[in-house]
């Protein structure tokens, strides 16, 4: 796993700590690998999805979460793809990444780091209908919405990815970021304390075929940014691509337009 990029509250290097141990196991849709310092304590915990790694987080001695990266990536080549008016209410799959917020959740529009061709306004709608769909627990299955989580818009900035204390999205190079961002379409890096999430930062990989109107051949950006808004809210991913929350996503595909079962469910439990 290529070592972490320089912005501030960058997570260390996944490395096993002088004197603990490295871990690996098999689990449904993938493997997980986990580092241990020497006292036994976990000290990082990484996920992978074939050959990728999909999301790493690091702990405290006392096995609370510190720094979570999460990632969406390109389904591979012949995946099915599945329009909103295609998809359908699926299984109920969840998993919780062990943190939460515990008030109204401000977040800010990197607009000048829109790539040139993709319209700054409907971009700006769809990054908005991406948080508003998880504010709605709108979904496929008719689930009444009972979250109160709450994604309040601030207006556009200027200001960069990293630990600053304003939670944003925009586009740039996610390989630059390093570890779990490399070759994603999307990566997100959320700062966390006592199991309360005081940050969340999400950037898009600038050099892919964005859209907003769902284009087959390229990437919605409702689509994969409701994905990314999941992991801001507190949850991981799932091995069933009938929730938002699975790891990848083919072009074209706007099914994430809407909650799967898990996806909605999780988040009237949760919030």
């Amino acid at each position: 796993m290529p070592p972490w990029g320089s912005f501030a509250g960058a997570p260390p290097a996944f490395r096993t700590p002088p004197g603990g141990e490295r871990l690996a196991w098999r689990v449904p849709g993938g493997r997980l690998v986990e580092l241990r310092r020497a006292d036994g304590s976990r000290f990082a915990l990484a996920r992978r999805h074939g050959r990728a790694v999909t999301d790493v987080a690091y702990f405290d001695r006392w096995g609370r979460p510190t720094t979570l990266v999460t990632a969406i990536r390109p389904a591979p080549p012949g995946s099915p793809v599945v329009r909103e008016e295609d998809a359908r209410c699926g299984a109920d799959s969840r998993r919780d990444a062990g943190y939460r917020w515990t008030g109204p959740i401000d977040w800010r529009f990197v607009a000048p780091s829109t790539p040139p061709g993709v319209n700054v306004a409907r971009t700006e709608q769809s990054l908005r209908n991406a948080r508003i769909e998880w504010e709605t627990n709108r979904n496929y299955c008719g689930i009444p919405d009972r979250s109160s989580i709450d994604f309040r818009y601030m207006g556009r900035t200027s200001v960069g990815f990293g630990a600053n204390g304003i939670n944003t999205v925009g586009f740039g190079e996610t390989d630059t970021l390093g570890g779990a961002c490399v070759g994603t379409l999307g990566c997100t890096v959320t700062y966390v304390a006592d199991g309360v999430a005081s940050e969340s930062d999400t950037r898009l990989d600038r050099d892919r075929p964005w859209s907003n109107v769902g284009a087959r051949t390229r990437y919605d950006i409702w689509s994969v940014f409701a994905h990314e808004t999941g992991h801001t809210a507190g949850f991981d991913h799932v091995a069933s691509t009938d929730n938002v929350m699975a790891p990848v996503i083919p072009r074209g595909a706007t099914s994430n337009r809407r909650l799967g079962r898990g996806d909605a469910n999780e988040n009237n439990a949760k919030y």
